[in-house]
């Protein structure tokens, strides 16, 4: 365990980009047999012991910062940070949706829910900017700070499958998919202080190292006509839902039923690809991405 007086990487990244605000604005359960818990998870790295005694006690009032270091940490800062506020403001996104639904031409649902296209993605949609063209898509936002989650997984056969599972870093931290040769069952889903009972007939465990992050199913569909209609029962079974809901038996619904609404991308108060306008609100973002 790392100690609180050593600084890790979240303080060291916050700290960073509350620097390169500054400097750009001067410038203007194991108890059931079959559950394992993923131990495949990102998880900090402990210092080497000559940490502590590495660290000047504190700053050299004899050293300048220049004008070029500071761009160069600015740079730094946004690079590592940009992902958590992308992130963070997806899942702020997330919570203005009052239902699931299909939002111009994309997946779109509450925190804790996903929802699934039936078809190939539309090129009217400006989410994705190079989405796969094989696939049929769905997508959802994790908040495991509320609730831990149960996620479906069907039946597939021989059709490949893969659900993207990340954290607010974007990096994943499930392995459900054809490569992983996961079977049908029930998954869950937990943040990183979660501490409840695993719920009988989940097959496994998987922990974030962050509160959000993002659930992506996709799902290989021929282009044909038969492929199409073949696909839609296994679709109907991809189903994400708040732990309280589960009761051990696979739920459904049909996708093609859900509301299509227009694309309100040019509407949203919260931008999803950066934290606003100006600095201070990127860092802003960054500061509450780490819940």
């Amino acid at each position: 365990m790392i100690i609180s007086t050593v600084i890790n990487r979240r303080k060291v990244l916050a700290g960073s980009a509350a620097l390169a605000s500054a400097s750009v604005l001067a410038e203007g359960t194991a108890s059931v047999a079959h559950v394992q818990m993923s131990g495949q998870n990102p998880q900090p790295l402990p210092p080497s012991p000559s940490w502590t005694r590495a660290l000047p006690p504190g700053p050299d009032a004899r050293v300048k910062i220049t004008e070029e270091y500071a761009k160069g940490v600015a740079r730094d800062a946004y690079f590592w940070a940009w992902p958590l506020v992308n992130m963070r403001n997806r899942r702020v996104a997330a919570g203005q949706n009052g239902e699931v639904a299909i939002a111009g031409g994309m997946p779109a649902s509450p925190p804790n829910r996903l929802s699934m296209l039936t078809d190939y993605i539309a090129p009217e949609e400006r989410v994705a900017a190079c989405p796969n063209q094989d696939v049929v898509y769905g997508a959802g936002t994790l908040a495991l700070d509320i609730s831990a989650v149960v996620v479906q997984v069907p039946d597939f056969g021989e059709r490949f499958w893969v659900y993207q599972v990340s954290d607010c870093r974007t990096d994943g931290f499930a392995q459900l998919g054809k490569m992983h040769a996961t079977t049908p069952g029930f998954y869950l889903l937990v943040g990183p202080n979660w501490k409840g009972e695993v719920p009988k007939g989940v097959t496994q465990v998987f922990r974030s190292s962050t509160g959000s992050g993002i659930v992506g199913p996709r799902v290989f569909m021929d282009d044909t006509p038969g492929d199409r209609q073949a696909i839609q029962p296994v679709l109907r079974q991809i189903m994400m839902y708040p732990v309280s809901e589960y009761d051990g038996t696979m739920k459904s619904i049909d996708w093609s039923t859900i509301p299509h609404l227009p694309n309100q991308a040019t509407k949203k108060k919260i931008p999803i690809e950066t934290g606003g306008t100006g600095n201070l609100i990127f860092c802003t973002s960054l500061e509450t991405a780490f819940i």
